[in-house]
């Protein structure tokens, strides 16, 4: 078997509404690359990456067309001999960002079609560990009022969800108010994770901010200052008491050594599609695990479905997905994808990723490159 050839497509599907945040970007829409290998005995894998018109979708097609150089009558299911020729072929894009997640969708494509090949899901590839895995509902945008979001919220736990993340603002007493909100909604035994967004920006706030809604028992505070301050997360754990995640935006798994090394997160949130693929994933939590810290990987649940199977649920307890952005991606990418039920990830049985892609719908969203 042969790689034959390798193509990107930008699919780009409009948001209903206008994604406010305060410290990044906006988003109008939620998209995704999605790179497809072909070869020569018909089987197609896909991967894929964000692809939203501030995650340079351009940049990680063209990426992706340059790699493609150095996959093209390659044995796909040499994974590993691939995945360390596209790291050499980096060297002069930058070994994360862009190149990376164009690496990552080619990864998780390879993975793909070696599932598909030998007949079975990525997760028996991997090594399956249990049956199933929660998963939480990731919306509660910081531009919510009070009634907004527990609205929302409403209607995720009647939904199933028995988790719930919600973005918090600078100013502290709106902070309080929405804790106190969703809390006498969903009561004690509801996890609700606390979405920051680098908002809080320096760590004497972030502690203030944290001891503030700390009586609301949140399940962490994710990233409450800048990203690379790995000092400061630590150091905002040790004086609340209150758990942090972080990692979406280490896009290496050297990154991901560093953070752990200086006890910055108490979750790790590191994504397959922007840190290597599955390849790396799998590397990154076997490391997170030695350090006996917990990995939740951003977004992407149908392809974190995988690796989390492969592990106990200790090592990843819950995934993620963007309710009211992803979710409908999904739908759309794939004729046989099902959301979530009673709290519990889809898990896909057909041979690797396990979903069929959603060709008619996919052609309804292409974009076409603009310069």
């Amino acid at each position: 078997m042969k790689i034959e050839k390798v193509e990107a497509i930008y699919v780009k599907v409009p948001l209903s509404y206008v994604q406010i945040h305060e410290t990044v970007p906006s988003q109008t829409d939620h998209g995704t690359v999605l790179t497809k290998i072909t070869c020569d005995n018909g089987i197609m894998g896909f991967g894929r990456t964000y692809g939203n018109s501030v995650a340079g979708p351009y940049a990680t097609m063209a990426c992706v067309r340059e790699f493609s150089q150095y996959l093209i009558g390659e044995d796909p299911t040499n994974i590993q001999k691939l995945w360390l020729k596209l790291e050499t072929a980096s060297h002069y894009l930058g070994r994360y960002g862009v190149a990376f997640a164009a690496l990552s969708t080619i990864d998780v494509a390879l993975w793909d079609i070696l599932g598909k090949s030998l007949g079975v899901p990525i997760y028996k590839l991997l090594g399956q560990a249990r049956d199933e895995c929660d998963i939480y509902s990731s919306e509660g945008w910081v531009y919510l009022s009070e009634e907004e979001l527990v609205e929302q919220l409403r209607r995720r736990r009647d939904e199933g969800y028995r988790a719930f993340k919600l973005r918090l603002p600078v100013k502290r007493s709106e902070c309080v108010r929405k804790m106190r909100a969703v809390r006498d909604l969903v009561g004690p035994d509801f996890d609700l994770m606390v979405d920051v967004q680098n908002t809080w920006n320096d760590t004497a706030t972030a502690v203030y901010n944290t001891n503030a809604v700390k009586e609301f028992e949140p399940y962490w505070i994710e990233e409450p200052v800048a990203v690379q301050d790995f000092e400061g997360h630590a150091e905002v754990f040790r004086r609340t008491g209150v758990p942090v995640a972080g990692g979406e935006h280490l896009y290496s798994k050297h990154f991901v050594r560093d953070a752990l090394c200086k006890n910055a997160f108490n979750y790790i949130q590191t994504d397959a599609m922007r840190v290597g693929g599955i390849s790396d994933l799998e590397k990154i939590v076997g490391m997170a695990e030695s350090f006996f810290v917990p990995v939740v990987p951003h977004g992407a649940c149908d392809i974190h479905v995988h690796v989390a199977l492969a592990h106990k649920k200790t090592q990843i307890p819950y995934l993620e997905l963007l309710t009211d952005s992803e979710g409908p991606l999904l739908s759309i990418l794939y004729t046989d994808y099902k959301l979530p039920e009673n709290g519990k990830v889809y898990v896909p049985t057909k041979p690797g990723l396990g979903y069929t892609l959603n060709e008619d719908a996919i052609r309804e969203f292409v974009a076409t490159e603009e310069l």
